[in-house]
């Protein structure tokens, strides 16, 4: 099942994969990036 998350205004201008980061502590940053690169994150 996909995750939802939601941008405040305060997190605007993030770049996706810290974004993602601070979501998901549990994910390195380098697996989040991968999962970017390989198309798995929908923006």
């Amino acid at each position: 099942m996909p995750e939802i998350f939601t941008v405040a205004p305060h997190q605007a201008g993030q770049r996706l994969d810290r974004f993602l980061c601070a979501c998901l502590p549990e994910l390195s940053r380098a697996r989040l990036q991968a999962l970017i690169k390989e198309g798995a994150v929908l923006v």
